[in-house]
């Protein structure tokens, strides 16, 4: 079954937006010294949030996971998709840490945040952030974690 980001994703990422939008006053300010014109540094502005309301649409569309037959898939990006594919044999390898976050928006809303950590090179992505998952969607990835991975030492003592 594919398991997605909670629908209160979007209140979330358009809060969070929201927020953000107040700190982008000096940011306005700064275009109209660069270009001197009122209309261009407007347009500018709204381009940008056209692209950032583009990205949490997309951002929720195009991350989700499936658990099958033992195995973690981990479908992430906003216009490059990648699939990431866990076994049970290697959740240990891949995956470093995890962290569950639960701010002030989380409690409001409902939901949790967490954040995959990867081991791997500094040249690929090292996390994948779920924004908002449904605490039954977030028990579900965890067990998976938790019962399919082996501590890095006792890994290293089994060599």
């Amino acid at each position: 079954m594919k398991y997605r980001q909670s629908k209160k994703y979007f209140l979330l990422e358009f809060t969070s937006l929201l927020v953000a939008s107040i700190w982008s006053y000096p940011f306005f300010k700064v275009l109209l010294l660069i270009f001197k014109n009122f209309k261009l540094a407007l347009g500018i502005l709204i381009i940008g949030y056209i692209l950032s309301i583009f990205r949490i649409i997309l951002g929720y569309f195009t991350t989700y996971f499936v658990v099958k037959d033992n195995n973690l898939y981990i479908h992430y990006g906003t216009i490059i998709i990648r699939t990431l594919h866990i076994s049970t044999d290697n959740v240990s390898l891949i995956i470093s840490n995890t962290r569950i976050e639960n701010n002030f928006y989380h409690k409001l809303f409902n939901t949790k945040g967490l954040t995959i950590f990867f081991s791997g090179s500094e040249e690929e992505e090292n996390e994948i952030t779920f924004s908002a998952i449904s605490p039954r969607v977030l028990n579900i990835l965890l067990a998976f974690l938790s019962q399919n991975s082996i501590k890095k030492d006792q890994l290293y003592a089994q060599k």
